[in-house]
């Protein structure tokens, strides 16, 4: 099952952009990590999305709207937000 897993993952990312993660970025990330309390990688899915008003979708919606809700500076609002006003619904 493995394989069939990484198979569809490779398929998904075909149609997805590969960002460098720079020093701007790596703050960001750390800034949203430490207030939230959280997996660096969840902050830094939403650091992406909110800093390109992306949409995003989770099976771990809970964490990151509770990432995506907090104040911070480098974060701007969402462009749709969903009904908690995170712009994260769940997968």
């Amino acid at each position: 099952m493995r394989g069939s897993s990484q198979a569809l993952l490779a398929r998904l990312l075909t149609g997805c952009g590969i960002e460098a993660f720079g020093d701007v970025q790596a703050r960001a990330v750390g800034a949203l990590a430490a207030r939230a309390a959280t997996d660096i990688v969840d902050a830094c899915v939403v650091e992406g999305a909110m800093r390109r008003h992306d949409l995003g979708v989770s099976s771990d919606v809970g964490d990151l709207q509770a990432i995506a809700v907090r104040p911070t500076l480098c974060a701007p609002s969402l462009s749709e937000p969903d009904s908690a006003g995170s712009g994260f619904g769940a997968s």
